[in-house]
């Protein structure tokens, strides 16, 4: 049984270029400009690199998988601003830093972190118990969406994070915060498997993304009636609806499934949404009354489910339809599983399946793909190439296993009049070894892609239950990037050492430079690395990596140094050979900062006759020179304006630290006043004191 299934990637477009890159030294990097394009073959080549420190759940850590990956670049019509990746499953840390469930990518500190906000994550309370059957031991979050407003929604299996929830929760930019009472989940690992925005992302259908409906797909039984589940609410055995209007789950139609093959509990695994239709597909034999095979849609106009042509054959308990994607240009519908053929079909079409309503018949995708088992599928950029996940060795491609992750390039999938999708299916390959490899557990599904997000540069973000990807050890997750096989005739040799490395400090901010080494290798250079080390200390794991896409390959802007401490960095660039060696040290530079950190405001009286009111507030100014001036700017009420008091006679000291004071009089001791400071150009955050009373 291979238990809960990643979420559809349900929108992959225009994918605006990236930075996320990892910390030790490894970029995710789109491919070399220029560089020889890849022949059909068996495979593609490419490098493997592992963002952050990965993910993991404890000592033991085999159930520790990542079941979703997406990014605000998933959308097109948000393509300009596409925002961090995003994470979750059942992982509890990423190197030594404690993320429950789910966490986004901070690509310039190269490193996994809650979101901003949270500390928590997606915890159970204790004392709380959560469901855990099929033997999965530790709650986690299997389907998640980005919706409106940066809202992300989040199902799976747990109960409580910072205030109750019940296996569904929405993020609103500072929080987990519940969906309504929730959904009940089963005692035997039926759980919510996925989420689905009700809305057409694609082409520009629909900007409106305030009043999207969220659907919930799953093994659920029904909503809850009270925050603790504690009865069974309304039947919405599957799938159910949430209304932001009234914060309550609904049935969609009737709803309830029937028995999937050999009597086992039906379960709704994945779902997409193409002109204001739900789809939903799983392991039952029909959904509100209706005799469907592992598929349905919903017609909200309607009001009624129907079958998908005739749907998808199962032979086994096992079989189903785990993942659905929708083509970012034809909106064709995509569809992933464990299964052989559609209903009916004579062809083996090994797991993964196009679905055309204009005919309602399903067509092959490639050729060349056996023992499919797709848990997930990405388009890349353009819309040529299809990336599928896999769990355990999974696909089969010509009698080679592909190891959990498998690609096919085809110009027909962006051709609206193309039906079957030409092309043969290949593995991915990197250093001699074949997609990705698990632990030395035996367990279930040690070596799964659970989820695929495309990202630039005909790259993809892999996620899942593995340990290896390559040659290149990756906790979870791991970045597959195309490239130019080296040619075993010719020795790689990487680069030199960049020379000239200047930093210089900004607000916030040091801004490394350097001119490119004087051997570059055998092969031109990619990217450089940039690694900051404070003065007195051990290299830290602040990096930043550049690369072609970039404006400058040869400058980079650390923003996530700490204020006041003083940096040298080095310098290495990376080509077909790998990373060369490390420049010389550059100056000392300082990121500077000024920064209210404390304020109030008393009372003023003599003899109880009252005078009025003193205004105070402290700060510091990180990075400035002792005896650096600082204006001061005061606004009364809130409608005011900023006004600079003149000769304040207010400067730094040594410890960067200063404080401040001022008198105002009886008439203004029931006036708001607002304080900001500045240095130069530079000014700090702003604090409204209000009146004493």
């Amino acid at each position: 049984m291979p238990g809960p299934h990643s979420a559809a990637r349900r929108w992959v477009g225009a994918l605006a270029a990236g930075s996320l890159v990892v910390a030790g030294g490894i970029a995710l990097t789109p491919s070399a400009s220029g560089a020889p394009s890849l022949q059909p073959r068996a495979y593609t080549y490419g490098n493997w690199a592992q963002p952050g420190s990965g993910f993991m759940t404890g000592p033991d850590d085999t159930m520790s998988q990542v079941y979703q990956l997406t990014w605000r670049g998933a959308f097109p019509d948000l393509d300009d601003t596409p925002g961090p990746v995003y994470a979750a499953g059942t992982f509890i840390k990423s190197g030594s830093t404690t993320i429950n469930r789910v966490a986004q990518y901070d690509d310039t500190a190269g490193a996994w972190e809650t979101l901003p906000g949270d500390d928590t994550g997606i915890a159970p309370t204790v004392g709380q118990s959560v469901p855990t059957g099929l033997g999965y031991t530790t709650p986690g979050v299997y389907g998640m969406v980005l919706g409106g407003d940066n809202y992300l929604y989040a199902g799976g299996q747990f109960v409580a994070s910072d205030t109750t929830l019940n296996n569904v929760a929405q993020w609103n930019g500072n929080d987990w915060e519940p969906m309504g009472n929730g959904l009940r989940v089963t005692t035997d690992g039926n759980v919510v498997q996925d989420m689905v925005i009700g809305n057409d992302f694609i082409g520009g259908d629909d900007l409106n993304y305030g009043d999207d409906t969220v659907y919930a797909l799953g093994g659920f039984v029904g909503t809850c009636a009270t925050l603790a589940c504690s009865s069974t609410g309304r039947t919405a055995a599957g799938v159910a609806q949430y209304s932001q209007a009234d914060d309550t789950w609904y049935p969609v139609g009737t709803g309830a499934m029937s028995t999937a093959f050999g009597g086992v509990v039906p379960q709704a695994y994945s779902g997409a949404y193409i002109d204001d239709t739900l789809y939903i597909g799983g392991s039952f034999n029909g959904v509100g009354g209706v005799t469907v095979a592992n598929i349905a849609q919903w017609s909200a106009a309607s009001g009624a489910w129907r079958p998908v042509g005739q749907g998808i054959q199962a032979n086994s308990q096992w079989d189903g339809v785990f993942s659905m994607a929708v083509h970012p240009v034809t909106k064709d519908l995509y569809v992933g599983g464990q299964f052989a053929q559609p209903v009916g079909g004579s062809t083996s079409m090994g797991g993964i399946v196009k679905w055309d309503y204009t005919d309602d018949t399903w067509y092959a995708v490639g050729t060349g793909l056996t023992g499919g088992n797709t848990d997930d599928i990405a388009f890349s950029a353009d819309g040529e190439t299809m990336y599928i996940g896999s769990w355990d060795t999974a696909p089969n491609i010509g009698g080679t296993l592909a190891n959990g992750i498998a690609i096919l390039e085809s110009t027909d999938f962006d051709d609206t009049a193309a039906t079957t999708i030409n092309g043969t299916w290949g593995y991915v390959k990197s250093a001699g070894a074949i997609g990705v490899t698990g632990p030395s557990s035996t367990s279930l599904n040690q070596k799964s892609v659970r989820a695929v997000l495309a990202y630039p540069g005909d790259s993809v973000v892999a996620g899942g239950n593995f340990k290896t990807a390559g040659a290149v050890n990756a906790g979870r997750v791991a970045v597959f990037t195309p490239g130019p096989e080296p040619d075993p005739n010719v020795p790689a040799t990487p680069p030199g050492a960049p020379t000239n490395v200047v930093a210089k400090g900004g607000w916030q901010t040091v801004t490394v430079s350097w001119d490119a080494p004087k051997d570059q290798g055998t092969y031109p250079i990619t990217n450089y690395l940039a690694q900051a080390t404070a003065v007195g200390s051990a290299p830290s794991g602040n990096v930043c990596i550049t690369r072609l896409t970039d404006a400058k390959l040869t400058e980079c802007t650390f923003t996530s140094l700490k204020p006041g401490v003083q940096y040298t960095f080095k310098v290495q660039g990376l080509n077909g050979g790998g990373w060369g060696a490390r420049s010389e040290a550059s100056n000392v530079a300082t990121p500077y900062e000024l920064k209210i950190t404390g304020y109030g405001r008393k009372k003023l009286s003599f003899l109880k006759i009252p005078l009025g009111s003193e205004v105070s507030a402290k700060g510091t100014a990180f990075g400035y020179p002792a005896g650096t001036r600082i204006k001061v700017f005061i606004k009364e009420g809130d409608s005011g304006q900023w006004v600079e008091q003149k000769n304040s006679g207010l400067t730094t000291n040594a410890a960067g630290t200063f404080s401040w004071q001022r008198k105002f009089s009886k008439g203004k001791d029931g006036t708001p006043i607002s304080v900001q400071f500045g240095i130069a150009n530079d000014r700090s955050n702003s604090v409204r004191i209000p009146p004493v009373k």
